[in-house]
């Protein structure tokens, strides 16, 4: 962790959450609460100790004072084995259940994509990300769109479960009036020169999909938007003196890495606990830049 405290709870977080440990933390409990605690399977298990640490190893109750007095002073040396919770093996924790659009077959791809576009109208997608019920999705003007999606079958024979947002639908969201710019991420312009490639790589969302952050502005700045509102920035964060053209967040959400055009690099560090509900919520803050 290089002396970081936020390093070393991100990287034990990551490690405790990790695929390996969650493959193996049941045989961990076997041997400390359940079935390889006690008898053939903890001989096996090679996970036997001194008789007197195991609880009801015997009667304190009819037992003479003077000893009852030296079993409590080998308890206290030996230690003590933790009560036997389980007396069968603890089952595998069961599969993370995060549906991505990755999974699917690509008949299935092309189906979801043809909804989307019909859903767009004439607003090209230039960022979409999947969340376990709901697909978002961005169009070339900024407008932002809740798609709600299952990789499931539906009533009518689809591969899939696809309910457009109603809003883009109608084209609250695609019409050039005033109810467009209610749903424009960030709330502010692009600056020019990105292609509509390099502008899918200007949004990164939440893990939790309340906020999404967005970069590409004229303004230099990053902007932190809530999904359910995203036409106005609840958090602007400046620091950059020219264009951020790329970002990111790290995998356990407590770092959002952005860099400019002039070849800066900042870090900030994303408050847990922060309430992006109020008003002047103001949770993120710079820790580290890296010069050119």
């Amino acid at each position: 962790a290089n002396g970081s405290p936020e390093a070393f709870v991100r990287l034990h977080a990551e490690a405790l959450e990790s695929e390996y440990v969650s493959a193996n933390l049941p045989d961990w409990i076997d041997l400390i609460f359940g079935m390889k605690q006690r008898g053939r399977a903890a001989v096996d298990a090679c996970n036997v100790f001194y008789y007197l640490t195991y609880e009801g190893a015997v009667d304190m109750e009819k037992l003479p004072v003077d000893l009852s007095q030296a079993i409590v002073e080998q308890i206290a040396y030996f230690g003590q084995t933790p009560i036997q919770l389980m007396k069968k093996a603890h089952p595998q924790r069961e599969a993370r259940q995060n549906p991505s659009l990755v999974n699917l077959a690509d008949h299935q791809l092309a189906a979801v994509f043809d909804s989307m576009e019909s859903a767009s109208g004439h607003d090209p997608i230039i960022w979409i990300v999947a969340t376990p019920e709901s697909l978002f999705a961005v169009g070339r003007s900024r407008n932002f769109a809740v798609h709600k999606f299952l990789p499931l079958p539906d009533l009518y024979g689809n591969p899939f479960t696809f309910e457009a947002d109603v809003r883009v639908v109608s084209g609250e969201a695609t019409s050039q009036g005033k109810r467009s710019r209610g749903r424009r991420v960030g709330g502010a312009h692009f600056a020019p020169g990105f292609s509509e490639i390099a502008l899918g790589g200007l949004f990164r969302e939440s893990r939790d999909g309340r906020v999404i952050f967005s970069a590409g502005h004229w303004d230099c700045s990053v902007r932190c938007t809530l999904t359910s509102s995203p036409g106005r920035a609840r958090q602007i964060l400046r620091g950059h003196q020219d264009v951020v053209t790329c970002l990111d967040v790290a995998e356990g959400e407590s770092l959002l890495v952005t860099g400019s055009r002039d070849c800066i690099v900042l870090v900030w560090r994303i408050n847990q606990f922060i309430d992006y509900d109020r008003e002047k919520s103001r949770g993120i803050e710079i820790v580290h830049a890296i010069p050119r």
